[in-house]
């Protein structure tokens, strides 16, 4: 017996619509739960409305954390940036200087300090950059010679190193939040789709009704896919409707994949 499971009415049309961006499916369910709210004089509105409440408000709470780990995880990125653009724009060149004046290329000095010379600093992981910052600091403790750039090479390793580390725990809290992100999205759009079975089944012959209680001009267009990093709402969009304006339609979709992250 044929299952049709690719049957359009069976898919969820809020995850497909909302797929790889988080921010429009906040923006749908947004929308659903004010006119759900507005019409809570309904008896059976007023139900689905208290049953889909709890599910929206975990979801913005997630929603927002993940949001801001985002932005400061952003921050952080440019803060430590702006310290090697420091770094590169002067800093090294003037500390290089005092070592070879004190000791000269060739000595064992310079080679415990400057091990790989300026290049050294400039390539490679960023944490080896940092880390060779800090054996820099370090090591011109050691001599008196240097006394003229030693605080000032150890304060500017203080804030490398605690801005990186800021930057990797809000990169780590980025990542958990995704995760926590994409449950509370496939909840939601399960929930979306609930409510819009059942306010179908509230009014069975009147299509135009039960498309007040969504935002159509978003869920009819699905985003397309994105490989960016972090969830951006998209700016093109496919011309593939959920239902038209007179009734469902009766066409066949492709079976869905689960909830995407694109980073």
């Amino acid at each position: 017996m044929s299952t049709f499971k690719n049957w359009v009415h069976t898919q969820n049309p809020f995850t497909r619509a909302t797929r790889n961006s988080f921010q429009k499916l906040y923006v749908i369910a947004t929308d659903h739960t004010s006119k759900l709210s507005a019409r809570i004089s309904n008896a059976d509105i007023d139900q689905l409305h208290q049953r889909f409440l709890p599910f929206y408000n975990s979801f913005k709470t997630t929603y927002q954390s993940w949001d801001t780990a985002v932005n400061t995880s952003i921050a952080y990125t440019q803060r430590v940036d702006a310290l090697f653009k420091e770094l590169y724009s002067g800093k090294l060149e003037k500390w290089d200087t005092f070592i070879q004046y004190a000791f000269g290329t060739k000595s064992p000095e310079y080679t415990e300090l400057m091990y790989g010379g300026r290049l050294a600093f400039r390539t490679g992981k960023i944490d080896i950059r940092i880390k060779l910052i800090e054996n820099l600091a370090n090591a011109v403790k050691n001599y008196t010679q240097l006394s003229t750039i030693e605080q000032e090479v150890s304060d500017f390793a203080e804030s490398l190193v605690s801005m990186r580390d800021e930057q990797q725990k809000w990169e780590q809290e980025k990542r958990h939040t995704s995760g926590l992100l994409h449950e509370e999205c496939e909840t939601l759009c399960r929930e979306l789709f609930r409510n819009l079975a059942n306010i179908i089944a509230l009014y069975p012959d009147k299509p135009n009704k039960v498309v007040e209680y969504f935002q159509m001009d978003l869920v009819r267009r699905p985003i397309k896919k994105t490989s960016v990093e972090t969830m951006e709402e998209e700016t093109t969009f496919e011309n593939e409707p959920m239902f038209e304006e007179e009734g469902f339609e009766t066409e066949f979709i492709e079976s869905e994949s689960t909830y995407e992250d694109a980073g």
